[in-house]
């Protein structure tokens, strides 16, 4: 009864090791990165901390800012870049990243929600896209 039982934690650990590694791997030049959205997004922070947001579709929207799965890094983040394919960022996406002076948005980008950057107030000026069909309550308050 014990060997199987060991044998068992023995694969549990390694599978998740595996994922661990897998889901969280991070390039030269990063602090932290991983998939996110179902695999159908990448978010990374470099070390001169840029954050950049990549993949396809619609960033999912998050409670609150603390949500974010770059939320532990927030005092890092000092410019955003969201590459082209994102076409929407989801409610508190980038809010209370207080450092933040400079934001990229790609022109695939048609949505922005609630409090997307709320207290970025370090924000001071952001081109929006032209495709843009959708501004959200409260997206730039406390900026």
């Amino acid at each position: 009864m014990k060997k199987p039982l060991r044998i068992l934690l023995k694969t549990a650990l390694i599978v998740m090791a595996m994922f661990c590694l897998a889901t969280f791997a991070v390039a030269d030049g990063e602090i932290a990165g991983a998939d996110f959205n179902d695999g159908a997004m990448h978010w990374s922070i470099s070390e001169d901390g840029v954050l950049t947001i990549s993949g396809t579709g619609e960033a999912p929207d998050y409670g609150n800012g603390s949500n974010a799965p770059w939320y532990a890094y927030r005092n890092q983040i000092s410019s955003i870049v969201v590459e082209e394919g994102i076409t929407g960022l989801g409610n508190y996406a980038f809010s209370e990243l207080n450092n933040v002076v400079d934001i990229n948005l790609p022109n695939s980008l048609t949505a922005l929600g609630e409090y997307c950057f709320y207290t970025c107030s370090a924000l001071t000026e952001i081109d929006l896209p032209d495709n843009l069909e959708m501004l959200s309550e409260f997206l730039f308050y406390g900026c």
